[in-house]
């Protein structure tokens, strides 16, 4: 199937399971009224403090692994309606957490690493030096004036370097997670937790599908993710109905990458 036809179908996909969509849209309006209830509670007890704690981090791994069931109920085309185990649902949204934070560790190891010819941990570096050899040959110095007295052509220098990691940090982060995505796919298609942190596996899944095609890919869901993301920002600044259309592009979020990389992924 060509990318974007995949990309269609998979924005169709919640259309067309209106029901489940509904469904998991309402569950994470509870989880996002839950965490917003919370936010705004003032003059609360202890008690009921650590209550709205434990509900704050409860309610979001349910209602991840219950989404989580629907969808795949529906990816793999079962019959009937999706078996609900809030007992499942926990395991498989702390497999989900785990997963991601996996991804995320490496992403961050590896785009520090390839950071460090750009010079900003140097110059980074070089800073506290300057301000402490100001602070020692200059009495009673303020930190502006010491921020105002570094040489301007290290701090273009310092603002390039970090321009240029923080370029390296988004590109490491969508192909990581995005291989994340493959690695649920993968563990959904074949049942091997292990294996879903099995880079080489990954990389070879992707073989699979053609660098090419998966870059491709890769472009049309950032397009979309940027999108979406600056969408769910906007609208995060309104309470209520903010928090009510977040929900509903959440849902919506889950529901269409998941199904996108389904496609992709090869039989």
């Amino acid at each position: 199937m060509k990318n974007k036809e995949i990309i269609k179908e998979s924005l169709l996909f919640p259309i067309k399971n209106y029901k489940y969509f509904i469904i998991v849209t309402i569950l994470f309006l509870i989880s996002e009224f839950t965490h917003e209830y919370f936010l705004h509670s003032h003059n609360l007890d202890i008690t009921t403090n650590i209550i709205f704690i434990v509900a704050c981090l409860i309610i979001p791994l349910i209602v991840l692994g219950i989404s989580l069931q629907i969808i795949f109920h529906l990816l793999n085309k079962k019959k009937g309606a999706p078996k609900i185990s809030f007992d499942e649902s926990i395991k498989e949204a702390l497999q989900d957490t785990i997963l991601e934070s996996y991804y995320l560790i490496l992403a961050l190891i590896i785009s520090t690493i390839l950071s460090i010819p750009t010079g900003l941990f140097q110059r980074i570096d070089e800073i506290p030096t300057f301000m402490s050899d100001m602070i020692t040959t200059t009495e009673e110095i303020s930190i502006f004036e010491i921020m105002g007295s570094l040489p301007d052509m290290a701090i273009v220098d310092t603002a390039n370097s970090l321009k240029m990691s923080l370029i390296i940090f988004i590109i490491v982060v969508v192909i990581l997670f995005s291989i994340c995505t493959i690695s649920k796919i993968d563990l959904n298609a074949n049942e091997d937790y292990k294996q879903s942190f099995n880079i080489m596996r990954m990389l070879k899944i992707i073989k699979k599908i053609g660098i090419i095609k998966y870059l491709e890919f890769l472009l049309l869901i950032i397009i979309i993710s940027i999108v979406i993301a600056n969408i769910i920002f906007i609208l995060n600044l309104a309470p209520t109905f903010g928090s009510i259309i977040s929900a509903i592009l959440e849902s919506f979020s889950l529901f269409f990458f998941l199904h996108s990389f389904a496609k992709l992924y090869p039989e």
